[in-house]
């Protein structure tokens, strides 16, 4: 029986051995390569770059897509990334409402479902793309962080009271072949303009609630951004008990040169016409809409700011 037994066994191993070689030769089977020899069709490695990083070895070896389930020869010295039948569409972006006022240098950013590009560009920097734009335009670099992520960083800054909007090229397509659908534009703006402060009086510092009648006829408006004062007059308005106040506007003082221009534009200065009465609060409002120039988008809300005058002493 043991005789019979060993020549079935050696019979059925040649042709297993006889098969396995057939399929890695036939390219069906991926052959792990021996890490000691690095025998994986791309150049040695030698002791000095053994000291580069990851990234430069990886970019020199070719990468192929293809969508996950289809038929292909799988070659040994192909690295290959694995696309899912989810459709090429955008996850996420950014930035989205509005631009915090201390990012004086916008940067977008853009998320796809699947990968766009190659593993061996990213990295690469240009600043012009064919697959984001932005309007109105910024200068900057676009940049890929992976092979779905795209970002734009700019390299001046954003104009204040603007909208940006960003548009996605609707023919852009994975590396697997799937065409972008969904939405493929966002939008943001930089920060509104805003009412900083009021500043009663013509020289004096005074409580917001002890302001003299006398003082209290000019007063001093400053803004986050500098103002057209021709546009931002149609915006203001002052009240006190029950009545509104016509006003003139200039710019402060600013004879000792304490300001620069553009500090100084920032400020506007109302000269009330007619008398205040005593132990009235005084309201200055920037109405809804309020912008520095014409073509600059105007605020959500108003905002009101206010100071009292002094009683009567009896």
């Amino acid at each position: 029986m043991k005789k019979i037994l060993f020549p079935v066994v050696m019979i059925l191993f040649i042709v297993l051995f006889t098969s396995i070689t057939s399929c890695r030769k036939d390219g069906n089977i991926l052959d792990t390569p021996d890490l000691k020899s690095n025998d994986i069709n791309s150049p040695s490695i030698s002791g000095e770059e053994k000291n580069d990083s990851l990234y430069k070895i990886l970019k020199n070896l070719p990468v192929k897509y293809f969508p996950e389930g289809s038929e292909h020869q799988i070659d040994e010295t192909d690295a290959y990334v694995y696309e899912s039948d989810d459709p090429l569409i955008i996850t996420d972006f950014g930035p989205d409402g509005e631009l915090p006022s201390e990012l004086d240098y916008p940067s977008v950013w853009v998320l796809f479902s699947q990968p766009i590009i190659p593993i061996a560009k990213l990295g690469s920097v240009s600043d012009t793309s064919d697959i984001l734009e932005i309007e109105p335009p910024l200068d900057g670099v676009f940049r890929w962080y992976g092979t779905k992520l795209l970002s734009f960083e700019a390299s001046e800054k954003g104009i204040p009271q603007h909208i940006y909007n960003i548009s996605v090229n609707n023919q852009l397509m994975s590396l697997g072949g799937n065409q972008l659908s969904g939405r493929n534009s966002f939008s943001f703006h930089t920060e509104y303009l805003s009412l900083v402060s009021i500043t009663p009086g013509r020289g004096g510092i005074f409580q917001k609630d002890e302001v003299p009648v006398s003082e209290a006829s000019k007063i001093t408006v400053a803004f986050n951004y500098p103002v057209n004062l021709e546009i931002i007059s149609e915006y203001l308005s002052v009240s006190s008990a029950g009545k509104n106040y016509q006003f003139n506007i200039g710019r402060p003082d600013n004879t000792a040169g304490l300001r620069t221009k553009e500090e100084l534009s920032k400020y506007a200065v109302l000269e009330i016409i007619g008398s205040l009465k005593e132990d009235s609060t005084v309201t200055v409002r920037m109405l809804k809409g309020a912008r520095s120039e014409s073509h600059f988008i105007g605020t959500p809300v108003s905002k009101d700011m206010s100071f009292k005058t002094f009683g009567s002493f009896s």
